[in-house]
């Protein structure tokens, strides 16, 4: 169970993260082509450049975690199928370990009744 509430935990980060990315492509998505290309100076150029790359950088990020997250979810999606399967087997075990149990009584019973009482 740590385990999966740390995976848990890091989709959730990874979430978060996703989040902040996408809102900051988005503030970077809201320049338009028309002003950037209004501004002609030299510095600007410069600014636009860089602006360009740091685009690249975040759309990379947001490759990269959305790869996570779907590793992460793939995951998750294992790790709950082997805790219900888990479940199932440690539930057939508990009822097979009761009818042992109910068995084991049944026949130290037919031994206490079978001992001949001192009479």
């Amino acid at each position: 169970m740590a385990r999966y509430d740390s995976l848990s935990a890091q989709n959730d980060t990874l979430h978060k993260q996703l989040a902040s990315v996408t809102a900051q492509a988005a503030k970077v998505g809201d320049l338009s082509e028309s002003s950037l290309a209004a501004m002609q100076d030299p510095s600007t150029d410069t600014q636009v450049q860089e602006l360009q790359q740091v685009i690249q950088h975040v759309k990379r990020e947001a490759d990269l975690l959305r790869g996570q997250h779907e590793l992460l979810k793939r995951e998750n999606a294992r790790i709950t199928g082997d805790v219900r399967r888990l479940t199932s087997e440690l539930e057939l075990t508990r009822q097979r370990l009761s009818e042992a149990s109910n068995i084991f009584r049944n026949k130290l019973a037919q031994l206490i009744d079978f001992i001949p009482t001192g009479a």
